[in-house]
């Protein structure tokens, strides 16, 4: 069962992570990113993101398996998760 505090921490997660995109910082974002994807491993879009910033970081390998767990976890975005890899 989820309690407030779990529910409180995503989206102040998020908030962290996107401030650190935005100061190009993604070493940093990657670091709480994985946390969220620990923490809420069926939440999709923590999965994307982490492949996006493993990409945007030079970890292409890394970007290339988490996106291969997407497809595994996510089966219905199969067509863009499998662009995404092609792209890398």
């Amino acid at each position: 069962m989820w309690t407030l505090r779990e529910t409180l921490e995503a989206p102040r997660l998020s908030f962290v992570i996107g401030y650190l995109v935005d100061h190009n910082q993604l070493t940093d974002a990657l670091f709480f990113q994985k946390i969220l994807t620990k923490t809420y491993p069926m939440e999709r879009q923590y999965w994307i993101n982490l492949a996006i910033l493993y990409r945007d970081t030079g970890e292409r390998q890394l970007a290339r398996n988490t996106a291969e767990q997407i497809l595994h976890r996510f089966p219905d975005t199969r067509q863009d998760t499998l662009n995404f890899i092609n792209s890398l």
